[in-house]
């Protein structure tokens, strides 16, 4: 191995270290969601979980005004249960986006954690005095 080899692998160490301390699955769901706002799509999910609470709020008022409008009034049961119902299916879509995101998350630390597994048994196979071509 050369410098620079020598260098990343001092480098990736700690990385490493995290990666490898538990068994996989061992991690919490609410780590999982504060790991969720660590990574590159932490602006992504700040849009995801802002809509979520918006189309909730939005659900909630066309429910209100679901219960509370005149039955007589026609118009504005389909306007509040159309508003609901849109809210609803517009709120299970972004949360499977969010829960797929989690997914992605988790199988790329397991992936991370292979290849370290697999990078550990390649130098183990090789002998001490061997040189990579």
């Amino acid at each position: 191995m050369n410098d620079i080899d020598r260098r990343i692998l001092r480098a990736l160490e700690g990385e490493e270290q995290r990666l490898v301390a538990g068994p996989p699955g061992d991690q919490a769901l609410l780590d999982r969601i504060a790991e969720s706002f660590r990574t590159r799509n932490r602006r992504w999910t700040i849009l995801v979980l802002a809509l979520l609470l918006l189309f909730t709020a939005l659900a909630v008022l066309c429910a209100v005004g679901l219960l509370t409008t005149d039955r007589r009034d026609t118009r504005s049961l389909v306007i509040c249960s159309t508003g609901f119902l849109a809210c609803t299916m517009i709120i299970m879509r972004l949360k499977l986006w969010y829960w797929q995101e989690l997914n992605r998350i988790a199988i790329q630390k397991d992936i991370k954690r292979l290849e370290l597994r697999i990078a550990d048994l390649a130098e183990g196979m090789q002998g001490p005095g061997e040189v990579e071509e």
